[in-house]
């Protein structure tokens, strides 16, 4: 097995580990984010998962590559290789570093999903917390919106509402 082709392939993975755990930790600070309901951290957080996303495609891109070269010297034309078939083409010490760090990165995406989905669940329950909100809000005032107008009468409900929703749509 060609060396060279190994040491790329634990370069890349290296590389990948690395994007993830910082991948993981955004995931926790967009976590803290949702939960403070903290727009600008969270703004921060999707710029930066943004990027990290885009690193680690570049790097899945170039580890198929290296793969996809190493079965081809082995005379195999495939592209959707997984990592422990390639283990068993390299060396030992090249073998071992392989599956550790794709143990590492299978741990990494099981903690982004979970933390994804607690995500999801508290933007889910932030959106019926503000939906429920609403429409408490738009029912007391539809039920008695005691206000005084200009003229100093009672006002209208078109007068105590008036930007909250637009009447004209």
């Amino acid at each position: 097995m060609n060396r060279k082709l190994e040491n790329q392939l634990i370069e890349v993975l290296d590389a990948e580990v690395a994007v993830y755990e910082q991948l993981a930790a955004i995931k926790s600070n967009e976590k803290e984010a949702l939960i403070a309901f903290a727009t600008p951290d969270l703004e921060a957080c999707t710029q930066v998962q943004d990027l990290l996303t885009n690193k680690a495609t570049e790097m899945e891109s170039k580890r198929k590559s290296i793969v996809r070269a190493m079965g081809e010297e082995r005379g195999l034309k495939r592209d959707d290789f997984i990592l422990k078939e390639v283990v068993e083409w390299l060396s030992p010490d090249a073998a071992e570093k392989v599956s550790q760090l794709g143990e590492e990165l299978k741990k990494l995406f099981t903690e982004i999903a979970r933390s994804q989905d607690q995500n999801a669940s508290l933007i889910e329950g932030a959106t019926h917390y503000i939906r429920r909100l609403i429409d408490s809000l738009m029912t007391r005032t539809k039920e008695d919106p005691f206000a005084y107008g200009k003229s100093g009468s009672r006002a209208t409900l078109k007068e105590t509402v008036p930007g909250l929703l637009d009447r004209k749509a």
